[in-house]
């Protein structure tokens, strides 16, 4: 069971979510309702006594902060050029490319690209993609990553405003699509909470890239969530970059569910953060589903890095696979923990 500290603790949160209740749209206020209520009960996992997930890693540093909001806070993605996303994150002409800037979809910054993506496949922000197909929140976002799963989730559902959304339909195939979250590090102590959806309908395919990036001159926490419906004969191939800031704290909650024969791959890499926590979780639903997680992580100075890596089968002849390595310089520390869960119904895995 995870020990927490109440959310009376911090006052900041509850005057930032008053503040933008009214202000939310009407297609996330439901959501962002659940996830405050969530935290209501959870805070945040400070106290590391008895608290297995959390207990090699100081969440107290981030609880202590009381960092600004982008409701609450100018944001300007005129002051980033297309030069400076390039020069922080992966790009390619023919990749469908997204940028948010301290959270806020930027469509100057963007790219349709010019590859073969799929014309029905829905790959937008957030608040677009939902209003386009009000299924996708309804029924898709926060069923995976649930706000009573984490505080971090809860408190990222509770002030969500903005993320990406990729949907391929059945037997399409999406290409690449580059998520960048780019953070100024104006305003700080800033906190942003990015969001990702992906939903790969039967046998389709699709490449997505989640890169974080940040200047090292500023402090700043980035909360992010992404949930991963991954259909029968689906292919989704993920990478998760962190190249935030030296001075930055990044909590990121990964969850994927997979069907019949389904395949998902993950590569994360990290360098960068004061703090940088990467919790992925796989839940292997389907027969014959394959999944294969790997990781490098680099450290130095006085970094931490924690890996909390869970995959759970719980149907037959399923196959997983999981590579993790670092490489820690200085006084940087590094955590690897988690569980590969075979249920008793899962035979032949």
């Amino acid at each position: 069971m995870t020990t927490t500290t109440p959310a009376d603790t911090y006052p900041h949160y509850a005057a930032a979510y008053a503040a933008q209740a009214e202000a939310s749209p009407p297609s996330l206020r439901r959501l962002r309702t659940q996830g405050w209520d969530a935290f209501l009960n959870l805070g945040l996992p400070t106290a590391r006594r008895g608290n297995e997930p959390w207990k090699y890693t100081n969440a107290g540093v981030i609880a202590r902060e009381a960092f600004g909001f982008a409701e609450n806070l100018p944001i300007d993605s005129s002051a980033v050029t297309l030069q400076d996303v390039q020069a922080m994150a992966p790009w390619h002409e023919d990749w469908r490319t997204l940028v948010l800037v301290d959270g806020v979809f930027a469509p100057a910054l963007s790219s349709a690209g010019t590859g073969d993506g799929s014309a029905g496949a829905v790959i937008s922000s957030l608040p677009d993609a939902i209003q386009t197909d009000a299924k996708l929140g309804e029924t898709l976002l926060g069923t995976l990553a649930t706000a009573e799963d984490d505080g971090f989730a809860a408190l990222n559902t509770s002030f969500v405003r903005d993320g990406v959304v990729v949907s391929v339909p059945d037997g399409e195939d999406a290409g690449v699509v580059n998520i960048v979250y780019l953070t100024t590090g104006r305003n700080q102590p800033r906190a942003t909470y990015p969001r990702t959806l992906i939903n790969a309908e039967r046998n389709s395919r699709v490449t997505v890239i989640e890169t974080f990036v940040g200047p090292d001159s500023a402090r700043y926490l980035t909360a992010a969530v992404a949930e991963g419906h991954v259909a029968e004969g689906a292919s989704v191939e993920h990478y998760r970059l962190l190249f935030e800031g030296r001075d930055a704290y990044h909590v990121g909650i990964s969850r994927v569910e997979q069907q019949k024969d389904s395949r998902f791959s993950s590569i994360a890499i990290a360098d960068g953060a004061a703090l940088g926590r990467n919790d992925f979780g796989v839940k292997m639903a389907g027969t014959g589903a394959e999944c294969t997680l790997n990781g490098l992580y680099l450290t130095k100075d006085r970094q931490h890095i924690d890996n909390y890596i869970n995959i759970d089968h719980t149907e037959p002849y399923g196959t997983s696979r999981m590579f993790y390595k670092g490489i820690l310089d200085g006084q940087s520390r590094a955590v690897f923990g988690g569980n590969v869960t075979v249920r008793k119904d899962a035979q032949k895995t």
